[in-house]
C-alpha cells in the first residue's frame, strides 16, 4: 500500500504524518504514513525553512549542501563530497527550474 514507507525513519515520517494531518485540502483522503524501514532510527531533525521566494529556497538549499560538506570535511578532511549522496526532494517539476540555475551557478554538477 501506499502509505508504507520503507526508506524513512520514524522521526521523518511523524513530520511527514503531522504535515499531512493538517492539509486543509478537503478532497484528501484520510492517509497516515507507516514505518516499515528495519534500518537504525538515527536521524538528524528535519528542518523547516519557510522561504520568502523560489530564489531564497534554491539559496537555502545550496547553503545546506554546503554545510554538508563543511561537517563532512571537519570530520574527514580533504574527502570530496559525493553529490550522488544528496538528494534533493520537490514536490512538483516547476520547483527544479531555480534550483537547477543555482547549482549551476555553483558549479555543482547533479542528475535529475
Amino acid at each position: 500500500q501506499l502509505q508504507h514507507n520503507y526508506r524513512s525513519t520514524r522521526h521523518i515520517l511523524n513530520v511527514a504524518n503531522c504535515i499531512i494531518n493538517k492539509s486543509t485540502d478537503e478532497n484528501r483522503r484520510d492517509k497516515r504514513m507507516i514505518n516499515r524501514t528495519t534500518f537504525s532510527e538515527h536521524a538528524e531533525k528535519v528542518v523547516f525553512e519557510q522561504c520568502k521566494s523560489d530564489q531564497d529556497e534554491a539559496y537555502f538549499v545550496i547553503a545546506q549542501i554546503s554545510e554538508i560538506y563543511e561537517r563532512l570535511q571537519s570530520i574527514q578532511p580533504r574527502t570530496p563530497l559525493d553529490l550522488c549522496q544528496v538528494a534533493i526532494l520537490y514536490r512538483c517539476s516547476t520547483q527544479t527550474r531555480v534550483i537547477e540555475e543555482k547549482l549551476n551557478e555553483c558549479a555543482l554538477q547533479y542528475d535529475i
